[in-house]
């Protein structure tokens, strides 16, 4: 994901990684926050994103990884892809 939400290009790459034979998942790590999507003034935007403690966030990311393996994902091959602040997130995750 990114800071701007779980929105339409995101749900597309996800979309497209799986017909080509992955099992993608696009978690909204931000949910608690509300629909980002919605937001659109940068100023708005900004402090919801800071208040996303790394702890919460790698304990959301830890969640959707044990869930797709639940689902039969093959987590021995997991990768994580990231845009924006989201490449932050592959960093520390």
């Amino acid at each position: 994901m990114e800071i701007f939400g779980l929105h339409q290009y995101i749900k597309d790459v996800t979309r497209r990684l799986g017909k080509l034979g992955a099992f993608a998942v696009a978690p909204d790590y931000y949910f608690r926050k509300g629909d980002l999507v919605k937001v659109s003034e940068i100023a708005q935007l900004m402090p919801l994103v800071n208040a996303k403690p790394d702890a919460e966030l790698i304990a959301d990311l830890d969640a959707t990884v044990a869930w797709a393996k639940s689902q039969g994902g093959d987590t021995s091959r997991l990768g994580i892809i990231g845009y924006c602040r989201g490449g932050r997130t592959v960093w520390v995750y």
